[in-house]
């Protein structure tokens, strides 16, 4: 199935601008064999470099012999001098935008919906691997390092759009900056209350693309115009110990707010009532009303869904990198997004197919159907192959999402965050009501928004 996205001549077209291609034919494992068993070893992050290698050699009948041959310190040097480069080249040629129109949630009123943020990945403890830095609080380190990641997300499908890491104290909105070119015009691109700098906001919204972000109530916004819909027009100006670092940007925007309150209703009969606060570059009422964008912007939480199904659904939970040098450290986190974009085009295809909500398509199956295929089914032409369209439909989602939220608690012991309830008491945050509504003061009338079928 991977090979049906990861093209062998695709590869081999990184591998040559990259460098990394073979200078003798004769060695045990070519480059372009040991780029397909990197991307194997993403998918089985339990098994050991032989094991994979097995497996691998289960459809490719010219490793058979091979495979007993190879050591697992030879896989290692092979995949030294192989390096991240030929997995980053091919992540950028596979990654973008998977959904059409005729596939729900893909787009809103023409705009294609995107969501920006950021997690982290543990990598191994090693004396090397410390460069990554790690995260403390009042008591103790973090057990392991941590690469600092950020990933520009298709909400209709979770494919990926763009994707930068570095080392965990580059900060969120560092990482954003060098994806800036993957927002482009036609596109609304949510994020949390951490992104909207005033740089970032400005820099973002010259490349073309619309921004919908929640701002921090402590950001001074006076209303210059209150609209019929309840949202209101404001200017916001740069902060002047910033002025020197404008080179050219303007010293203030024009801003539409709008405010909200979420009202939670738990199963224990319990509300919470909780205020939220969003700016926007579309400033049309009438083509954008507020309690659309306001319902709208739940939507930000499908890069949440997406960083789970890449960090526990296909790495495993409360797993480390295998990698014990930084330079296998980045090789494998891009040949993790290559593999996680494959599977993710593959499911938007049969999605599009048969005109289904993506969301409605378990990444958890096409995830199973991806590692049986390594196992046991030769390559073949087509977009993708018969046995994933089956298993995708035969494992359907509801048409309908629960309603839900999750508490902000870890279970790491050495957090200071509280832990989460183990057995029922975790399970009694069910929303079983989730309205909104807008907050407009004295002047205009309050508009009340319901969640749509794909809101969080």
């Amino acid at each position: 199935m991977l090979r049906q996205v990861v093209t062998r001549a695709m590869v081999t077209q990184v591998l040559a601008v990259s460098g990394r291609g073979d200078r003798r034919s004769d060695g045990k494992l070519c480059a372009v064999t040991c780029v397909f068993f990197v991307l194997a070893l993403t998918l089985f992050p339990r098994d050991g470099y032989r094991s994979v290698l097995s497996k691998l050699a289960g459809g490719t009948a010219s490793l058979v012999a091979r495979g007993q041959l190879v050591s697992s310190s030879a896989l290692r040097q092979r995949r030294l001098s192989l390096g991240p480069e030929p997995f980053r080249l091919l992540f950028e040629r596979i990654a973008g935008p998977v959904g059409t129109a005729v596939m729900p949630g893909v787009f809103w009123r023409g705009l294609r919906l995107a969501s920006v943020d950021g997690t982290y990945f543990e990598v191994a403890d090693t004396a090397v691997n410390a460069v990554f830095g790690r995260t403390r609080n009042q008591r103790r380190a973090a057990a392991f390092p941590q690469v600092h990641l950020v990933a520009l997300i298709e909400c209709g499908t979770r494919a990926l759009l763009g994707v930068a890491f570095d080392v965990r104290r580059v900060c969120e909105q560092d990482l954003t900056r060098r994806l800036l070119d993957r927002m482009r015009p036609g596109m609304l691109v949510l994020a949390d209350r951490g992104f909207p700098g005033w740089l970032l906001w400005v820099d973002a919204a010259a490349g073309g693309a619309d921004l919908l972000w929640r701002i921090s109530a402590a950001v001074r916004l006076v209303p210059d115009e209150v609209l019929p819909d309840g949202s209101w027009l404001a200017t916001r100006h740069a902060d002047k110990n910033i002025w020197k670092a404008l080179a050219g940007r303007p010293r203030s925007v024009r801003v539409r707010v709008i405010e909200m309150v979420v009202v939670i209703e738990a199963a224990d009969g319990s509300r919470r009532h909780e205020p939220y606060r969003l700016i926007t570059t579309l400033l049309d009422h009438k083509a954008f009303p507020a309690g659309e964008l306001a319902a709208l912007y739940s939507q930000r939480w499908e890069s949440e869904l997406e960083f789970r199904d890449l960090k526990i659904t296909q790495r495993g939970p409360r797993a480390v990198l295998r990698s014990k040098t930084p330079a296998l450290v980045n090789q494998e986190i891009w040949a993790y997004l290559v593999t996680h974009q494959a599977i993710r085009r593959m499911i938007a295809a049969t999605a599009a197919d048969h005109r289904l909500d993506a969301d409605r398509l378990s990444f958890t199956v096409a995830l199973t159907v991806a590692r049986d295929t390594v196992v046991r089914i030769r390559a073949r032409t087509g977009t993708h192959p018969p046995e994933m369209t089956a298993s995708l439909l035969a494992n359907l989602g509801p048409s309908e999402r629960r309603l839900r939220v999750c508490l902000r608690a870890v279970k790491r012991p050495n957090a200071i965050f509280p832990s989460k309830p183990i057995g029922p008491a975790s399970r009694s945050t069910k929303i079983i009501e989730y309205g909104i509504q807008i907050v407009t003061g004295q002047t205009g009338p309050t508009a009340t928004t319901k969640q749509n079928s794909r809101t969080r």
